[in-house]
Formats: structure tokens, sequence, C-alpha cells
């Protein structure tokens, strides 16, 4: 799914991604009326199976172009004309892998976006391989300290020692970067060639195979430039890369002391107003007793002690980091009251009630529930009989409520789901993403879902806002990397000394939430406050303050004289000339 204005007539329209039919874009007539408009737009790709997609202007000509991130193919990007209508290119791209998710960033400064696909499996080598083929004394052979995998199981599978015994793990895809040479061609990136290094900062020996469902630019470190975050599943390790200066180096192992085990979604978002950036991972863990003792039969639930200074702990939850502002995160989803959602995909921070501080929405559910204990016993021993490329489809299904979590301000948050009208029936959803699609200043809500038609979900919320939709300098059109603080809105109903909302940092991104990409509109809270000033830092460094009025929505543009837009606020040009 994505969501972006594809014609310029300033309403934010909808393409979503299908496994076995065409891909439809629906243009947002207003008046939440749409119009499917696939045909004469050419962005159906019929023959492709596609997972993910996200609308940016990969050329810089100022119309956003479609990228969809293709299962079993290769990926796709499809210019638009600047009207709606899209034309596919040979981009550059390789490979024909499990793409998920893509992200998009100006890794490297030079006014372009680059573009990095998280990609899980086309085909497990679990569905190629029957249990006695796979077995490690079949696939392998024991050669000093180590193992020589034969073909074609060394395509799949590496082994570890684990005391005693022996450990297959199965190999996914590999994830993949690519540089745009600033007209939408794109060149891939060599992973061992020394733009990932790890914490020692040495460039990375191997092309990392993990299991990535998410991957999400987002300056997690404060320092101006796009660091990257892949959620990877299966047990294998999440990847932190921070950028100094186009190169991507392995966070510490001190940076993160605990990380979820397999990965499903993350997001960004300061939670406490203190200005740095903390973060979500979001995993399986159930918070329901009864299920959670099903899950407990797999040792799902389980955690491993940290052991040595420099080694993660992996845990079979949800993680919250909170920013310590020193280059480490604290890990507080117990305290916080995040540590469980369910089988949790997407994960978006989103300020629902507008009072200053990023909600936490959760989409939830699977087709099956291979945690389910007792389905695992039955098949152990064998009460349930069935052939093993049978065995997943006799899991129970898993249809699961979508969660809402209000942020209270203090690293607290609490389950709003009911009250806001979010999770109001169970069903298997996946991908999230925001967008005002009614121009009314705050963010509405789609989610995606399995063999069943999108959630459309809009946002009354009643309280005083203004929406910011920043634009870039040269090619990166829609500002992707640009930071915005605004600072001066204020809450009557609140004490006297706790009267003023916090800053409220934002930053543009492009795509980079699970099979989805928003549109890059911001939007901030504004209490009482009639008016406010907004703080916008390009990626270039350089920044202009802004004063803007409660209810209404303004475009911001770089400053005009190449300067760092010193002095006084100014005041912001209104989109469209009105309230929001």
């Amino acid at each position: 799914m994505a969501l972006g204005d594809v014609d310029g007539d300033g309403w934010v329209d909808l393409y979503l991604c299908m496994l076995d039919q065409p891909n439809v874009l629906y243009r947002n007539l207003g008046g939440w009326r749409f119009e499917d408009v696939t045909e004469r737009s050419g962005a159906g790709l019929g023959d492709r199976l596609s997972r993910g997609a996200v609308l940016a202007d990969a050329d810089g000509d100022g119309d956003l172009d479609l990228f969809v991130a293709v299962h079993g193919g290769t990926n796709a990007l499809l210019l638009n004309d600047g009207s709606g209508v899209f034309e596919e290119v040979d981009a550059g791209f390789e490979g024909e892998w499990g793409s998920s998710t893509l992200a998009l960033a100006d890794i490297e400064g030079d006014g372009d976006l680059d573009a990095y696909f998280a990609n899980y499996k086309t085909v497990q080598g679990d569905d190629l391989f029957s249990p006695a083929e796979r077995r490690p004394r079949e696939i392998a052979e024991a050669v000093g300290d180590g193992f020589v995998i034969h073909p074609p199981f060394d395509e799949h599978y590496r082994l570890e020692r684990e005391g005693e015994g022996v450990l297959r793990l199965e190999l996914a895809d590999p994830d993949e970067l690519y540089l745009n040479d600033g007209s939408g061609g794109f060149a891939p990136v060599d992973l061992t060639g020394g733009v990932f290094r790890d914490a020692d900062g040495e460039p990375i020996a191997e092309v990392p195979r993990d299991w990535g469902l998410v991957a999400r630019f987002f300056d997690a470190d404060d320092d101006g430039d796009a660091d990257l975050f892949v959620a990877n599943d299966l047990g294998s390790r999440d990847g932190f890369w921070l950028n100094e200066g186009g190169l991507f180096t392995a966070a510490s192992g001190l940076a993160l002391r605990t990380e979820s085990t397999s990965s499903m979604g993350v997001d960004f978002s300061d939670i406490d107003g203190d200005g740095d950036t903390d973060f979500v991972t979001t995993e399986m863990l159930s918070p329901d007793p009864v299920r959670r003792r099903e899950q407990l039969a797999l040792g799902a639930a389980g955690w491993t002690p940290p052991g040595g200074h420099a080694t993660r702990a992996s845990a079979d939850r949800n993680t919250l980091q909170l920013n310590r502002g020193d280059g480490t995160w604290a890990e507080t989803a117990r305290a916080a009251g995040l540590d469980a959602s369910e089988w949790t995909w997407g994960a978006m921070f989103l300020d629902v009630e507008l009072d200053g501080y990023e909600d936490l929405l959760i989409t939830n559910g699977h087709a099956w529930d291979p945690l389910d204990g007792d389905t695992q016993e039955a098949l152990r021993t064998r009460r349930i009989q069935v052939d093993w490329r049978e065995e997943l489809g006799v899991f129970p299904p898993l249809p699961l409520r979508n969660l809402a979590f209000r942020n209270l301000g203090d690293g607290a948050f609490v389950d709003m789901t009911r009250s806001w009208g979010y999770g109001t029936e169970p069903d298997v959803s996946h991908g999230i993403a925001a967008a005002d699609f009614d121009r009314d200043g705050d963010r509405d809500v789609v989610i995606t879902r399995l063999d069943a038609p999108p959630l459309v979900l809009r946002n009354d919320a009643g309280r005083a806002r203004v929406a910011l939709r920043v634009l870039g300098e040269g090619r990166n059109t829609q500002a992707v990397g640009a930071r915005v603080v605004l600072a001066g809105a204020t809450a009557a109903e609140r004490p006297p000394a706790e009267r003023a909302l916090p800053d409220q940092a934002r930053q543009v991104t492009s795509g980079g939430m699970y099979l989805s990409g928003s549109d890059p509109g911001l939007t901030f809270a504004m209490g009482d406050a009639e008016a406010a000033e907004a703080t916008i830092t390009w990626p270039s460094g350089r920044s202009r303050t802004v004063r803007v009025l409660a209810n209404h929505a303004y475009e911001v543009e770089p400053p005009a004289d190449g300067g760092a837009g010193e002095g006084g606020p100014e005041s912001a040009a209104g989109q469209g000339g009105g309230a929001a």
C-alpha cells in the first residue's frame, strides 16, 4: 500500500498491492469518495506478486513515482508523467527475491533518494526439502570446527554448534541497497564493499541473509542523516546501522541491550518529548494469559540473559527503546505497557488525540497460528498425521483485534482500542499507513487485510492542529529526511506549571512501514495556542523558523536566499490559502 497525491490535485490517493490480481489505484475525489483509475493509470502490474509500495519522487521532476516490492520477481519502478499516468522503466533493480518492504532516503547527501529493500524469501528451504532430507547430517559434513554444506542445501542453510548439538538455521534472501543517479536510475551496492561496517568499523565480510520484514530510514541518533533499522524475523538479529557520511556502521553492543527475537515492525518517535528519538519493535507475544500459556509451550515468551558486556539479549516480545541521549537506549516495553500486543505486523506512531504526544497503532493477526502449542504437540506425537507439506494448514487461524495505545507522556501507554473505535473486529491485518484524506488537518489511517477489503479509518479528532508539508531542495522534492520541531503550543486545561505542550519533533520519511508507505505530510497539536513556531531543518542542514496559526495548513519552502534562515520567525505560506 502507498499513499500520495499522484495527479497533483491536492488530494491524497491510495494504491493497493495484490498477490493474485492487478494492483489498484484509487483517485481521491474528495468527500470520502474514491475512483478506481487503475486501467488509465497503467499502474496495475497484473503479472507480479506485489507486496509493498511507496509513492516517492524517483527522478526529481516534482511528481510522485511508484516503487513496488515484488515477491519472486524484480522490484518495479513506474515513472509518473505528472498527471497520474505511469510507465514502468528499467530502473536497474536486480534479483528476484521475496521483497516485503522498501524505504527511501538520501543516504549520501547528494540530493536524490536511494532505496533499500528488506527481503524475506521467495521459497523457503523447509518447503522444498522434507524433514528427513534437511537433517544436519544429511546436508553437511563436519570439517574442523565448522561445516561444509552440500549443494543445493548451501543456498538455504547454515549450521552452528550449540553445546553438544548442531543447530540448523535457514538463510533468507539478501537485502538490497541501490543508489540513485539523480534521474531515477539505480545502481546496486555491494553490501560487503565497505558501505556497511561492523561495530569496530571494519567492512562486513558476508552479505546478511536475515529475514527482513521492514526497513526504515530515520535519524535515530539525531545527527542530521538517515540511519537504517532493519526488523528481521525468525530469530535473525535486527540490523541497526548508524549513518556516518554515507557509510553505515553497526550500532555497538551497548547501544541496545535487548532486542525482539523475531521483529516484525518498527517505528520511531520522541515519545517523551525530551528532544531525542525513541523507537518500538513488535513481535508476537499475547497479552492474554491463556494464549500466552499456549505460546509458552514453545518457549515463545522466553528471555536470553545478556552475559558479557557486548552481548545483546533477545526477548520474544515487543521492545520499546527509550533514548538516553548518550548513544544508548533503555528497553522499557514492560514498564510502558507495550511488551505484548499479539501477533503484530504494523506499528505506527500517530498523535491520535492531538495532545502533543504520539500514540501507537498496531495491526494484528495471522492466517495460521504456528505458535499454537497444542497443535505442535499433536504433530510431534503424531496424533495429527499429515504430509509435511501440509503441516502449516493444520494450525488454527488467528484473527485478532488491532490495538491502539494512548501515550500518557510519562513513558507509559494505556490501551484505548475500544474507546477510539480502532480494533472493532478480529481479522488478519498487515500494512498500516497514514494521510490526511479529507484535508481537515489530522491524519487518517488505512489498514490492509488478508482476504478482506482495506480498512479506511477517518480521524475525527476535535482539538486544534496545524498541518505542514515541507517542500524539498533540488531533486529531493518531498524533503525526505527533513526534521520539523513545533514549539509554543499550550493546553489551558492543564495546571499552569504543565500548560506548555512539549516541543513536538517529526521527521519526513518515505516508506519503511510494513508493506506500506505513508504520505509525508505532518500534523502537530496546538492545544489552545493561537500561534506557534515551527523550525524546519532540511537534509542539507539549512533551516528556517516560521510562525504558524492554529487550524491552518501550510507548505513550507526552503530558505530562498541559500542561507540558514536566521532571525525571527517568518510567516509561512498557507497551503491552498486556508484553514485545516
